[in-house]
């Protein structure tokens, strides 16, 4: 017998399915951002004290952190996705 979730669940999966969305579409947006603000130029790396420790192209460090918020993202987005339509939503 499946069981009912509480609509108090159903209605924060909601949010988690509305908030991944958001944070999908941010983080394919983040790398165009640091593109169309740096292009592919090489910038200066600075420490603490302000002295320049080494360059890097922004727009290709920008890629895998993006990558990994999309990844989680897309999982929370599944997760809120299968309670929503999952066995946690039948009605009997």
């Amino acid at each position: 017998m499946s069981q009912h979730l509480p609509s108090f669940v159903l209605s924060w999966a909601r949010v988690q399915k509305a908030v991944s969305l958001f944070f999908m579409a941010a983080t394919v947006l983040f790398p165009v951002y640091i593109f169309l603000t740096y292009r592919l130029s090489v910038l200066p790396v600075y420490d603490r004290a302000g002295n320049v420790i080494a360059h890097a192209n922004y727009f290709l460090v920008s890629l895998p952190f993006a990558a990994f918020g999309f990844l989680v993202a897309w999982l929370c987005y599944r997760a809120a996705q299968s309670v929503l339509v999952g066995k946690g939503n039948a009605k009997r």
